[in-house]
């Protein structure tokens, strides 16, 4: 089954309307489908349109080609929102702490094995380790012929996690929250995404827009300007 997308979409918010057939694309099931069909639906009219209307200075008036951006990447956002499990900063930083534990611990076995791997005894058992492992057939091609490129894979390793932890988000790129096990944490969480969107683009939060992506998102109607407000307050 085909979402239609109205042609007022199509003339006004052309971004939203070819980020909807883009999403559409993929094997959707009911419930996604659902919210898509929701997202182009009348009841959203307004909140495509809204970032047309200067109302206030700090708002941004966008060129036809950097709307049309705007309004793709907010129709994506608003459709993955809700699929994205409420994170806190709390579990942020655990999870942080576990990618750079790792790294510790695959850099203090680069630094033991940097003490054996002139060895020459290991290095002959190494070979034949190699040969055992090519005659099962089980022998990939990551695995190094010398002993001492093996330090060198280990401390890339570590190198990565060490990284990695500076970037790692556990539940992708959703913002964190106060409260994420919360009744309202999902609400929160969408609402959430949808404002840092809008002011990424539009320099303002644009509250009316937020309360209806929210509600087509999550199939409520009772979210509005108000709730936006303190869903934002809440969580900074």
């Amino acid at each position: 089954m085909t979402v239609t997308i109205p042609p007022w979409m199509e003339e006004f918010a052309p971004g939203a309307a070819a980020a909807a057939r883009a999403i559409e694309v993929e094997q959707l099931s009911d419930t996604r489908r659902l919210r898509l069909e929701r997202l182009t639906s009348e009841a959203t009219r307004k909140a495509w349109l809204e970032p047309l209307r200067r109302r206030h200075k700090g708002k941004k008036t966008l060129s036809k080609n950097r709307l049309w951006k705007a309004h793709h990447e907010l129709m994506f956002e608003a459709y993955r929102a809700p699929d994205f499990q409420p994170v806190g900063n709390a579990e942020i930083q655990f999870s942080i702490e576990k990618l750079l534990k790792i790294g510790e611990i695959v850099g203090g076995a680069a630094r033991e094995m940097r003490t054996v791997c002139n060895d020459t005894q290991l290095i002959g058992l190494w070979g034949a380790y190699r040969n055992r492992l090519r005659k099962q057939g089980s022998l990939e091609g990551l695995l190094s012929d010398q002993l001492a490129s093996v330090l060198v894979t280990f401390e890339q390793v570590r190198d990565f996690f060490q990284r990695a932890s500076k970037l790692y988000k556990p539940q992708g790129p959703v913002p964190p929250i106060g409260h994420p096990r919360d009744q309202d944490a999902l609400k929160t969480t969408v609402i959430r995404q949808i404002a840092q969107t809008c002011k990424k683009h539009f320099g303002a939060v644009l509250h009316s827009t937020v309360a209806t992506l929210t509600n087509a998102a999550l199939n409520r109607t009772d979210i509005d300007r108000n709730s936006v407000a303190g869903s934002l307050r809440r969580t900074r």
